[in-house]
């Protein structure tokens, strides 16, 4: 799983398997935004289909 400025330490409770794959940001975003990590999930620990409601965020 692919997550875009999530945090790595709760992402480790979830993944057997934790890296920042790089880093994203923009010269016109609020500081905030900017140098925010993308993060690599190898091995969720339960199922996708599980753990989908917690996740998704519909705004």
């Amino acid at each position: 799983m692919i997550m875009v400025n999530g945090d790595p330490a709760r992402w480790s409770r979830l993944c057997r398997s934790v890296e920042i794959a790089g880093r994203i940001g923009a010269p016109y975003v609020m500081p905030y935004e900017n140098d925010r990590p993308i993060i690599l999930c190898r091995g969720l620990r339960r199922p996708l289909s599980e753990v989908w409601p917690a996740f998704k965020r519909y705004r």
